[in-house]
């Protein structure tokens, strides 16, 4: 994060400086300001106080914002180069007020006036620096705080566009899972079947009815657990069937354990949205445990918690080791689900080994069901 985008978050007496010095727009401000002296010169004109011509006004009013604009310019080009703290920050707009009020007093006729004792001049000197500061502060302040959001834009939108990525290469591996599925599983049962039914002995009565079984257990298990790896009836088999079905698909490689709080895997006060999360984050975390981290044991814990509901996936694996974990497709989608959820999550090495998965979802209140139970 850049000092300017930290400024935003200072106390308001650390919000006068050091800003960016813009020379251009103080100087047009400046100007606009010089030009007021013009009603104030008319005034002492008619008290023949002093004597002022109308062609005098606008080249002095032109000479002090040139000058004004060089002094700030040069000051600009000095914090660029070898930064500025507060103290000569304040000291150049004081300097450029002083430089374009000296000239704007002579080339303006009032020098008679304006010199007639230090304090005089130094207080008016003050009052144009006085609105510079401030007018500095304000371009700096709101500059700041634009270029912070721009830069969370940005940000935001990088990682829109990665996760658009994330989201694509899981949905692809999705789909491979499933076309695997149905190619090794059910396309061999199919063959089996078929072979079956072309070496059928039609003096064995139970040849039929084998052949019968045997396309009742496809129909049962291989293109129902195919259906459920895309969209798992949640409303219908509960959470706890659903991911046991989920893990049998690890097995023999990886055996997993489930756990599930009948509370909140049953069809009371938590909703099937919340539980489709629940199923989701928990699909990730072992494929995760599976596919990278070579498990071949996992625990699956769902625990309602007077807070809300606790989420829980380790796994004996190899863990994350010393290096950051990376973030990749199924930790995207683990926390778009939970932020959608309105939870958080977290995970890290398991004991002895391992990698652990924990999501909490609070405000997700389960009903007053008996106590957890193993599955």
């Amino acid at each position: 994060m850049s000092d300017e985008t930290e400024r935003s978050t200072l106390r308001w007496w650390q919000y006068i400086g050091p800003w960016p010095i813009r020379a251009l727009p103080l100087s047009i401000i400046t100007a606009f300001l010089f030009s007021f002296t013009v009603l104030g010169a008319a005034v002492l004109e008619t008290q023949g106080i002093a004597n002022f011509t109308g062609w005098v006004q606008v080249p002095s009013i032109l000479l002090g914002t040139l000058v004004l604009w060089l002094v700030l310019e040069a000051g600009s080009r000095y914090q660029r180069r070898s930064g500025m703290g507060i103290v000569p920050y304040l000291l150049v707009l004081y300097v450029a007020a002083t430089a374009a009020l000296i000239v704007r007093t002579v080339g303006g006729g009032v020098s008679e006036i304006m010199f007639s004792s230090v304090g005089s001049f130094f207080t008016s000197a003050t009052r144009l620096w006085i609105p510079l500061m401030v007018l500095s502060t304000i371009w700096g302040v709101t500059t700041a705080r634009l270029q912070a959001q721009v830069e969370q834009t940005t940000a935001a939108l990088a990682l829109t566009r990665v996760q658009q990525d994330w989201m694509l290469e899981a949905d692809e591996r999705a789909r491979r899972q499933v076309a695997d599925t149905l190619h090794d599983r059910v396309q061999a049962s199919l063959i089996a079947a078929c072979m079956n039914l072309q070496h059928l002995d039609p003096q064995d009565p139970h040849a039929v009815d084998r052949v019968i079984q045997r396309l009742e257990e496809l129909r049962k298990v291989d293109v129902r657990r195919a259906a459920r790896a895309l969209s798992p009836t949640l409303s219908e088999v509960g959470l706890a069937s659903s991911l046991a079905e989920l893990a049998i698909q690890y097995e023999p490689a990886m055996i997993t354990v489930i756990r599930v709080d009948p509370r909140a895997g049953g069809s009371g006060s938590v909703d099937e949205r919340t539980r489709l999360g629940i199923y989701r984050i928990i699909e990730q975390a072992l494929l995760n445990s599976a596919g990278h981290g070579g498990a071949s044991n996992a625990t699956v814990a769902v625990n309602c918690t007077t807070e809300g509901i606790e989420v829980s996936v380790e796994d004996d694996g190899s863990g994350l080791g010393s290096a950051e974990p990376a973030a990749g497709s199924g930790s995207a989608l683990i926390s778009t689900w939970v932020r959608t959820l309105g939870g958080t999550w977290a995970w890290g090495d398991a004991t002895p080994r391992g990698v652990v998965v924990r999501a909490w979802l609070p405000g997700h209140m389960c009903d007053d069901s008996p106590a957890p139970t193993s599955e």
